[in-house]
């Protein structure tokens, strides 16, 4: 079986989008046990067409009914924030409106660069899909990697790419929101594929992750302390540098 190429071109991308969402709801419904508050867990499989692992994380905070589409939205617009309060590595990002919200799904093509650790900042150029009508009490946002030049990559980061499935899933139920971060990715930037394809894969097979593991429960955790502070966006939460 093929594997699936780092960027897609974002028309298909766009047509894939209904389908892509439904996956990420469906890998969120099977994780329909307790969930705990604050508490998150992940989950682990492997994608055939990515040739690697898919990393699902769930998390779950009290919040009300309102909070499933401001928590969408922040997800949707991520890229345009002036800083993600669930992921502190976010430096700076810009996002272009593909087109209006129509048949429950609107499109947007994003860049934005992270500080993961590493000499330089990586970069994900991506098509990020909102469906709002995937299923009631739930609303799903997916990303995908594409080439698009309407948006440059930056001088001085490295390009990074996620796959399908990737996304995030928002759920409403029993006065909590939970929150399914499901992330695919082919490797780090740190060598020329297919070689940062198989680093990866070594480093996950072999359980040597738990860095990567480690980096979805702060993010979970932080996303959950957010949302129960009202998604205040503090004065201390602000860009850096823009592109």
């Amino acid at each position: 079986m093929s594997y699936q190429a780092c960027e897609i071109t974002t028309q298909a991308a766009i047509a894939q989008s209904t389908e892509v969402a439904r996956a990420l709801l469906a890998i969120a419904r099977r994780s329909e046990g307790a969930h705990w508050p604050g508490q998150p867990r992940t989950h682990r499989f492997r994608v055939s067409t990515a040739k690697t692992w898919c990393y699902h994380t769930v998390v779950a905070t009290p919040a009300e009914p309102s909070a499933l589409t401001q928590a969408a939205d922040f997800f949707y617009r991520a890229a345009c924030l002036p800083a993600q309060p669930w992921y502190p590595q976010f430096l700076y990002g810009q996002g272009q409106a593909l087109t209006e919200a129509a048949g429950g799904m609107r499109h947007q093509l994003t860049l934005g660069v992270f500080d993961v650790g590493l000499i330089k900042p990586r970069a994900y150029r991506q098509l990020v899909s909102h469906c709002m009508d995937v299923a009631s009490s739930v609303q799903v946002v997916a990303l995908r990697s594409v080439m698009d030049d309407r948006l440059r990559w930056p001088t001085g980061a490295v390009p990074a790419y996620a796959l399908d499935p990737t996304g995030d899933v928002l759920e409403y139920r029993n006065g909590h929101l939970l929150w399914h971060h499901i992330c695919t990715t082919p490797g780090a930037g740190v060598l020329p594929m297919p070689f940062d394809r198989w680093l990866i894969n070594a480093v996950r097979f072999l359980g040597l992750d738990r860095a990567e593991r480690n980096t979805y429960h702060a993010e979970a955790r932080a996303w959950a302390n957010w949302v129960s502070a009202g998604f205040n966006m503090s004065s201390e939460l602000h860009n850096t540098q823009g592109v």
